[in-house]
């Protein structure tokens, strides 16, 4: 019997026929993991002393709190210094915490997946009450994705071309009065169903004209963009957009934060951005407030939110105003389209 020193743990080589292998003694120790992965996709660990088959179990953490181990995950390919598995397709993107497990029990701490982590900021130093970015990996909370120049040139044109039609009247175009009688400076056309706070209709509320109506391609292009997004077919295909809101943003126009939480569907929410670039505020489930996450959206980008961030509370503080690519050759201001499934009948 030979005893091997791997690092602080310890595994033990064993005959076992005409061949050797690893029995850990001790308990194992991760050095690398995937730092992102969502439902379907495979999740590696490096380390030592995983032993002769060790395994990996995964917990859903949506809290403080961090559960042990809860459920094991099944095993892709597996030796004395690496572990692949399978995220479940049926779980939703989450904060997961994986642990290895040898013959003599678990990893004493997990590793993370879909962490945030900041890998370094835009300047060195500011001044009091200025602002600073942070880069890294994970810094949107699980289940939402940003793609940036997801569009290409050409499809944006079409986009903001029909935006321009959509706006047309009658139907068209307007500012929404909110039940505490201030009115939003972001301007709406819906398609499919009529938004009014905080409801859905079929008919617009302030004229009784009929909503216009939601277009098949459009769906296809919002089942392509969570396809994309996740990564995952299965949930693209599911997807059944039947609203569209697009708001017109000018220069002054913001949009506070806000949750939509109207449809009784909890299907992802789809966001195209097109002319000029916003700051998009990504917050968290529970208030208005801290912790949140600025992100500038340019044309073309794409944005993602469902699963735990389906029910984030987000807004745009504010445009950048003359940042839109020439080559747009469109009026000044920003177009942004939201598709969302309804969950609703005409019944």
């Amino acid at each position: 019997m030979v005893a091997v020193a791997l690092g602080i743990a310890t595994a033990v080589a064993l005959p076992l026929g005409d061949r050797w292998e690893a029995v850990a003694t001790s308990p194992p120790v991760v050095f690398h993991a995937t730092e992102s992965a969502g439902p379907g996709e495979v999740i590696g660990l490096q380390g030592s002393s995983f032993g002769v088959a060790p395994q990996l179990w995964v917990t859903r953490v949506t809290g403080d709190a961090v559960p042990g181990p809860q459920t094991a995950l099944t095993m892709l390919s597996a030796t004395d210094q690496h572990a692949a598995a399978r995220i479940p397709a049926t779980d939703p993107m989450e904060l997961y915490a994986v642990w290895v497990r040898n013959q003599s029990g678990f990893a004493r701490q997990p590793v993370w997946i879909n962490r945030a982590r900041a890998t370094h900021l835009e300047y060195d130093r500011v001044a009091s009450g200025t602002s600073l970015r942070a880069f890294g990996r994970n810094l949107v909370v699980p289940g939402a994705v940003h793609i940036p120049g997801w569009l290409d040139l050409d499809a944006q044109r079409r986009l903001i071309s029909s935006c321009e039609e959509w706006a047309a009247p009658p139907s068209g175009l307007r500012t929404t009065r909110l039940p505490s009688g201030g009115v939003m400076s972001v301007r709406t056309v819906c398609l499919g169903w009529h938004w009014y706070p905080y409801g859905y209709a079929r008919t617009v509320r302030d004229d009784g004209s009929p909503v216009k109506p939601f277009p098949a391609w459009l769906a296809d292009l919002g089942r392509r963009a969570v396809t994309e997004a996740y990564q995952d077919e299965t949930a693209g295909n599911a997807y059944r957009p039947d609203i569209a809101l697009i708001n017109y943003y000018d220069d002054n126009a913001k949009m506070g934060q806000h949750q939509d939480k109207d449809e009784r569907s909890h299907a992802p929410v789809v966001s195209l951005s097109l002319g000029n670039t916003c700051v998009f505020r990504f917050g968290n489930t529970e208030h208005r407030n801290r912790p949140w996450t600025d992100i500038e959206l340019a044309s073309g980008d794409l944005f993602v939110f469902g699963g735990p961030a389906r029910l984030a509370y987000h807004g745009v503080p504010r445009t950048l105003p003359d940042t839109a690519d020439p080559a747009l050759d469109t009026p000044t201001g920003r177009w942004n389209i939201t598709l969302r499934e309804s969950g609703l009948t005409d019944q």
